[in-house]
Formats: structure tokens, sequence, C-alpha cells
């Protein structure tokens, strides 16, 4: 901390770039100079935004409408560079909160998780949509057992893993719901290209006279609205937002909604506990056998960590490790350079090992715990972790 310094000593206007009140949810990403946020752009918090600015491109926003954002509360972002090693594809945004809508019941208003994206190369619309975004479009992202009536809507962390290619994206989401006087969470994995199958999918319409949304079944518009301007557009003499027509940029104003939600991997949650998931960070790695491993550490309300390795077609928990008296985990941060994760409470920060390998001292101890960092050495007949393992 002796040389921290600040980079620029002139102050920038936060309006539009972080809430007015640090407990309302947020997020944002600095992609190439321009910084794309969520957030809420006036003091009472009643105008929710996706924004660009502070960069060479058009600033732009999101509709102050309901049918756009419904008192949501944003939880992540993630940047996907489609245009690598693409000769069609943008970069995407996506972005992760949860809002309270009416879809199927036109009395009750509950909270849903969405999943929205908006495109790099989106330049506003030249009539409709000025200074809007034309590529925004949302679903909802589903996580449930339908079976046991197990519903997760309450969406409160994201954590992006990126794979060996973008297409390779996984995301992993922690919601919550309460069952009767009980707290249930779960994780549900979602995959990049199911997000995309959706947003090239059918939309919903909503109906003013009963106050709800259901699916729009009339012609869409060509080009598809809400797409992003890729080679297909430019064969098509489209090659800009600003060239689509009216009739277009009207659409996707009244339809930012897709018909399909976003299905977990595993068609239901890869975890469930009766406990409070606060948040979450995964490690992939190569493992001993060369099979490649992904291990999630998931931090909850009183102070837990849960560390779990992804068998498929299940999870196993390795080892549940109170890391706070009483405190919420309310950060985590892994370094996979260092083979360390940092737990941080309001008032406390820990660093842990990812391997406990020094724990275990006989071969069964080693290897029954089934820890991906772990494996048992024949001939040194010591647990050795990844980190200590040198080929």
């Amino acid at each position: 901390m002796l040389n921290f310094t600040l980079e620029h000593e002139d102050f920038d206007d936060g309006k539009g770039k972080c809430p007015y009140d640090p407990a309302k949810g947020h997020t944002g990403l600095l992609v190439d100079g321009e910084l794309y946020s969520a957030t809420l752009n006036n003091f009472l918090g009643t105008q929710p935004v996706i924004l660009r600015n502070m960069g060479p491109y058009h600033p732009m926003k999101a509709e102050y409408e309901a049918l756009w954002l419904n008192r949501p509360h944003f939880i992540a972002s993630a940047y996907v560079p489609e245009s690598v090693g693409s000769i069609t594809g943008d970069d995407d945004k996506v972005y992760f909160f949860s809002e309270r809508v009416v879809e199927y019941d036109c009395c009750t208003k509950q909270l849903v998780a969405r999943v929205a994206r908006v495109c790099k190369g989106d330049i506003v619309g030249a009539c409709t949509l000025q200074k809007k975004w034309t590529t925004f479009l949302k679903s909802w992202l589903g996580c449930s057992v339908p079976d046991q009536q197990l519903y997760f809507n309450q969406l409160l962390a994201v954590h992006t893993q990126q794979g060996a290619s973008w297409h390779k994206t996984t995301f992993f989401g922690v919601f919550h719901m309460r069952w009767g006087n009980v707290d249930l969470s779960a994780v549900c994995e979602y995959q990049l290209e199911e997000i995309q199958w959706v947003f090239q999918g059918p939309y919903k319409e909503y109906f003013e006279e009963v106050q709800k949304w259901g699916r729009y079944t009339d012609p869409v518009p060509i080009p598809q609205p809400g797409s992003c301007i890729i080679k297909w557009h430019h064969h098509h003499g489209h090659t800009s937002s600003l060239e689509l027509a009216d009739r277009t940029l009207i659409f996707i104003k009244k339809h930012p909604l897709m018909d399909e939600q976003v299905e977990p991997s595993w068609g239901q949650p890869m975890l469930m506990k009766n406990t409070n998931f606060t948040h979450l960070v995964a490690d992939q790695f190569t493992g001993f056998d060369k099979t490649t491993y992904t291990v999630l550490f998931i931090g909850t309300g009183d102070g837990w960590l849960l560390k779990a390795v992804i068998l498929r077609p299940w999870v196993h928990l390795i080892k549940e490790l109170q890391v706070f008296d009483k405190e919420t985990v309310e950060s985590l941060v892994l370094s996979p350079s260092k083979k360390l994760l940092f737990a941080g409470s309001c008032s406390q920060l820990v660093q842990l090992p990812l391997a406990d390998s020094v724990k275990y001292h006989i071969c069964a101890d080693c290897v029954l715990v089934q820890d991906s960092y772990c494996a048992w050495s024949i001939n040194t007949s010591h647990c050795l972790s990844m980190a200590s393992h040198s080929g």
C-alpha cells in the first residue's frame, strides 16, 4: 500500500456508472476503453439502466420502460468476445439480474432471474430508439425441480468460467428460495450456446388488456430484431444499426423478452442445500490423471465455505469449512496461479490453499476424500497436491 496512488487526480461524474446507494445492485465492464454499466441512474433509484459511456463509441442506454427493466436488481456481467476467430460474430455483453414481472399469473408479481445481452457494434437507431440499444434482449433464467415444485427464482451471484474458446463459456448461477420456513439454495450451470440459441428464437408480447406476457405469433420483421450487425446484414445492405428499418426498431422496443427460457445444462440444479449460498467461484484444471476437473467454492450466509468437485453426472461435496464466525461470506476471489482462495466478510479477509493434501497422512484418507487437487504417491507415501507436483 506504500505505492498506492491515484492514476488521475481529477474526478469523474459517477452518474450512470454506479448507483447513488452502494447497497443497490450494480455491475460493470470496461472493454476497449468503454464502460458498460448496469445500474440505477437517479437518486431515488427509480431509473434502472444499462449504459455505455466513457469511450469513443456512441453513448447509449436502455429504455426507461418496465417492458425492458422492471425494478431489477443487477447481479453480474460478462464480456463474450464473439468476434475472435469468427467472420460473423459481434462482441456481446451479457448481464444477469432479477426483476419482478407478471408472466404466467395475471394477479401475482413474482421475482424471476434474467439474462440479457447487448452488442458492442450497436450504435443506436436512426429515428426509433435514438441513443438507445437496438440489440437489447432478455430471457428467463430457469433453475428448478418441477417434480418437487422447487423453483429457484432469486438470483444472488454468477460466476463466469472461460473455456478454451469463447464458444465454451460456462456460467454458474447461485439461487435462493424459501420452502415454508426453510431456506434452500441451488447452483445451476449454463452454457453460452444455450443462451445464444434462446436469443435467436421466438419472442413474447405484452398484452395490456390482461397485463401479462404471451408468445408472439405474427410474422417477425427481417432482419431479426435485436440481432447483432454481422456479415449477413452487410450483405443485405445493413452496415450498422442506424440503417435498420423503423418497423424493426419498433418491434424490438415492444418485444425485448424472448419466449423460450434458458435451461440449465443438467436440466435441473447441479447442487442443492438447505442453507443460504451467497457467492461462488470455480477453478478448472487438469488433474494427475490428465482429466479436466472443475471445483466449486461456495460461500454461505453464516460464514461457511463449501468445496465441491463436478463429477458428471453428479457433484461431490468434498468439505465444509467455517471461515467466519456468524459473518456472511461477502466475496470470494480465486488466484489459480498462486493456488489460493481469498474469502472476505464485512470485517475479515481469509487466505486459503486450494488443496489440503498435507492433512491426509494415509492413502485411504487421501483417496476417499475425492479431492481432485490431491493424489496419493506410491513412491513417496505422501498425499501430493497439484501445486507441489513437478510432473
